[in-house]
């Protein structure tokens, strides 16, 4: 680990002991909580995941004293669950035993810290994994020839999922779809070999223990046959004997993770395992590199492939060689194309792969595109690349072309990349290197190497990160409330919650930045369960004559397919009124990918009185989902109040809004602005209006419903 890298993980550790007895006195308020109102399942098997992460962040940091108090803490936890009990008198009172012990602690490892500086010693394998790389998603637009192999080398992972227990079965295929995998869920042990042959998957995720056969006969019986004798088996599973995982390995699995897995570990275990599995087989089955003797140019499928396998085995890494890619770029070739026309441009492109190729020596080189050329380095670090680069464009400069009797002086920019910055896959290398070709263009040296972007983004991400945890924990996330009026008027009060993070130090972050970071990280049931309880705590003391207000609180299909959740919700609905209160909001994109789940969950609870509103309604989808959902509203997609002044906007909105009303669905008209969109979607039918044009969103519940008029 570098200096760099061991002066960011004891800065971390520091903040995130300075953190621990805000986190470890949440903890306490919540077991006292359960403790006088009373424990339940749902609530238990929050408590025992965030004690869990607490734990392993702990342990991560070498604490070890809070990481030992706080593995005891689980260990309790865990037994209730596995038992499936709750904590009596005695068990209360040993849970609050030991959280009140590290709480004790807490300050003397805060100073014990804080005197030994930044610079502290820290367990070798605390260092969190480098990805400094960009997320790509394509390799440029000069790739675009032949890009066929590219495009099936970027397919999308596809997973088989063994799990018999339906709940976890939708998590971990919710997970791996949300990171653009394609799955397959098995729940029958019979069925997983057919289902192989049908699905060719790249990876089986395997519980170890099913209905009919354990994971290991099933393993054993999936490597009879030879067509998968090296597929990926990962076995996810509570099992906690490290005996019986190990045999679980030994049978002839290639990892083990542990229940609960949180989103990211699971998408990151498999997104490694088929990589490498996929530059293993290419490695194995790759012919001799073509070389084509004229211009001594490799074929560009054998680079990538070398390239891919050397990324998936860690080539470039820390504790491997050097080396790295340059992309070669012709300058003026789109305009010299024009003029001389391409087969001409053709062969100024051989004269100068000829010239890199000779200059290069043995380093693989391909052609890209038109005017560009790719180049593979297996040593050197980044100075060594530069310096190489240099002298491909000296030596062009220096030599002439005959093109049709005209000589030619061939003139290039080069974009440099190690292989040290640890690259996610084969993208992000290329889009970082090509990122490097286009900077050179605007160089006075022609020349320009890839540096990672310091974002203070990344360690911005990981503050909030952590806060975000600290506020499902305790204090920081905050409801504010924008009133939703009717537009034929009406007293009864209804708001949109709103959630918001709020610093320390006043600032404040809206939720569309905070949920897409909670979703990557696996938290949006917890917040989403949050943003439940205040909201219930909210309306039940608002009650009055008239009943509590409605609140519409979004969730999302993540959390619905947790599991517990429908169950979680129903112990929360029992105090009287409350259901009436709740409308749960959807939106259209993100139910699509999970429309059974989210079906079957949206049928039971409405049994239980909760109303169901589907926000960003439109077009097929919109209608498609009005039939299969027991919806009570749909919101219109903004793009209605922004442009509907249009007539083909204003018959598409009619006809939505009337299929709405056929089953007796009220439509809400959103993020209204401006008093002439207000009057025309009053106008196509709507029934309440929505935005800063009736209100801004505030903290307060007390908007005057009665003498509000549109």
């Amino acid at each position: 680990m570098s200096e760099l890298e061991q002066t960011r993980l004891a800065e971390l550790r520091q903040a995130y002991l300075r953190h621990l007895p805000q986190r470890v006195q949440a903890l306490a308020g919540r077991i006292q909580r359960y403790g006088e109102q009373g424990w339940d399942a749902p609530g238990l098997a929050l408590l025992h995941e965030d004690v869990q992460r607490l734990a392993g962040a702990s342990g991560r940091y070498g604490l070890v004293q809070a990481s030992q108090r706080l593995l005891a803490l689980e260990s309790l936890l865990g037994t209730h669950r596995e038992r499936q009990t709750l904590p009596d008198a005695e068990g209360q009172r040993q849970l609050a035993a030991l959280i009140q012990e590290l709480g004790s602690q807490t300050p003397s490892m805060l100073a014990a810290q804080e005197s030994a500086g930044a610079t502290a010693a820290l367990p070798s394998e605390a260092a969190p994994a480098a990805a400094t790389a960009p997320q790509a998603t394509a390799v440029g637009t000069d790739a675009a020839d032949g890009s066929a192999d590219a495009e099936a080398d970027a397919a999308p992972p596809r997973i088989l999922v063994v799990e018999d227990n339906r709940s976890e079965a939708i998590y971990a295929e919710g997970i791996l779809q949300s990171a653009g995998m394609r799955t397959r869920v098995v729940d029958q042990a019979d069925e997983v070999v057919p289902a192989l042959e049908a699905f060719q998957p790249d990876l089986v995720l395997m519980d170890l223990y099913l209905p009919d056969v354990d994971g290991m006969t099933l393993t054993a019986r999936i490597r009879e046959n030879e067509a998968f004798l090296h597929l990926p088996i990962v076995f996810l599973s509570g099992e906690e004997d490290p005996d019986k995982q190990f045999e679980a390995i030994d049978a002839g699995g290639d990892d083990f993770l542990s229940k609960p897995v949180r989103a990211r570990h699971l998408i990151a275990a498999v997104n490694t395992r088929v990589r490498r599995a996929r530059a293993l087989a290419r490695r194995t089955t790759a012919p001799a590199p073509a070389r084509d003797p004229r211009t001594g140019l490799h074929e560009r499928r054998w680079l990538l492939d070398h390239l891919d396998a050397g990324l998936a085995t860690g080539f470039g890494s820390a504790d491997a060689p050097g080396g790295g890619v340059l992309f070669i770029e012709m300058i003026g070739a789109a305009q010299l194309r024009e003029r001389v026309g391409l087969h001409a441009l053709d062969r100024v492109a051989d004269g100068v792969a000829a010239m890199i190729a000779r200059r290069l020596g043995d380093m693989p080189v391909a052609r890209w595109g038109d005017g560009s050329f790719l180049a593979y380095a297996r040593e050197g670090d980044d100075a060594a690349l530069e310096t190489l680069a240099r002298g491909v464009r000296e030596a062009l400069a220096s030599h002439d072309i005959d093109l049709q009797g005209t000589r030619l002086r061939a003139r290039v920019t080069v974009g440099v990349c190690s292989l040290s910055h640890r690259f996610a896959d084969l993208n992000a290398l290329l889009e970082a290197v090509e990122r490097a070709a286009r900077s050179a263009r605007a160089a006075p040296v022609g020349v320009v190497a890839f540096a990672p972007p310091q974002h203070p983004s990344q360690a911005r991400e990981s503050g909030l990160l952590e806060r975000i945890r600290e506020a499902i924990d305790g204090s920081g996330f905050e409801l504010i409330y924008q009133p939703i009026v009717a537009v034929a008027g009406g007293d009864h009060a209804q708001y949109q919650a709103l959630l918001r993070l709020r610093e320390l130090d006043g600032k404040v972050y809206p939720a569309a930045e905070v949920l897409p970071l909670a979703e990557r990280s696996g938290l949006m049931p917890a917040i989403d369960r949050w943003v439940v309880d205040h909201a219930l705590d909210a309306v039940g003391a608002l009650a009055s004559d008239g009943g509590p207000p409605r609140l519409f609180v979004s969730q999302s299909p993540l959390t619905i397919a947790a599991p517990d959740q429908a169950r979680w919700l129903g112990a929360r609905l029992e105090r009287p009124g409350l259901a009436d209160a709740l409308i749960l909001e959807l939106r259209l994109d993100e139910v699509l990918p999970y429309l059974d789940e989210v079906e079957a969950f949206c049928r039971d609870i409405a049994a239980r009185g909760v109303r169901f509103c589907l926000s960003q309604f439109q077009g097929a989808d919109g209608e498609r989902l009005l039939e299969r959902l027991p919806l009570a509203y749909v919101k219109l997609a903004p793009r209605f109040a922004s442009a509907v002044v249009e007539a083909a906007v204003r018959d598409e909105l009619r006809a939505l809004i009337e299929k709405a009303h056929a089953r007796e669905v009220k439509v809400i008209g959103h993020r209204i602005e401006d008093a002439q969109a207000a009057a025309a979607l009053w106008m196509s039918g709507i029934d309440y209006l929505q935005g800063n044009l009736v209100q801004a969103p505030g903290r307060e519940l007390g908007f005057d419903f009665q003498q509000a008029v549109l």
